[in-house]
């Protein structure tokens, strides 16, 4: 299994989405290693007959130290919609936490390279079913060395078409809070 994601207005280092300076990030991942490079190294290694790509590229991991607090990526319309709420904010395990508001499912890079600890999709009462396409990032998760089910602790199925319609929502983290994600 193979995923690439391309997140051009996120910044090399940080989260900092205002910052309009940098170059942008691909990510690369496979079952069990991820990886990231700026856009323009990748546009100059496009160009070559051979790349081996988890040679050129910077490894990524989950950040397992919450010792600093927890730091939570969510969507940002849910910050907008304040009777949508946000499911996080019900887990007893994240009270207190820090919330990274981003558009793009440049949250799951986030969770993958240990800039956010979580990212929660939905909740444990959603009935929509995700499209396949927005969460190729589930895959950079678990290659970064993190944690990804549904709310009933289920691998996401990728193989029911175009959605994700035997699971319900979806829990991606660190792996260190997981266990305690689903309890709430």
């Amino acid at each position: 299994t193979l995923g690439v994601i391309g997140c051009p207005a996120l910044p090399q280092n940080g989260v900092d989405i205002s910052d309009t300076s940098g170059e942008g990030v691909i990510f690369c991942c496979t079952s069990s290693w991820a990886g990231n490079l700026t856009v323009p190294r990748c546009l100059e290694l496009v160009t070559q007959k051979e790349v081996a790509w988890q040679e050129v590229m910077d490894p990524v991991k989950v950040n397992t130290n919450i010792d600093g607090g927890i730091v939570v990526t969510e969507s940002l319309e849910a910050t907008k919609d304040p009777s949508r709420g946000s499911f996080w904010t019900k887990v007893p395990k994240l009270e207190g936490c820090s919330a990274i508001p981003m558009d793009s499912m440049a949250k799951y890079c986030l969770v993958a390279r240990g800039d956010a600890h979580v990212y929660l999709r939905g909740a444990p009462t959603t009935t929509r079913a995700e499209s396949v396409w927005d969460h190729v990032g589930a895959l950079l998760v678990q290659g970064a060395g993190g944690r990804v089910t549904d709310y009933q602790n289920r691998p996401l199925d990728f193989g029911m078409g175009r959605t994700l319609s035997g699971n319900v929502g979806i829990v991606a983290t660190c792996g260190l809070l997981h266990d305690d994600i689903l309890e709430a």
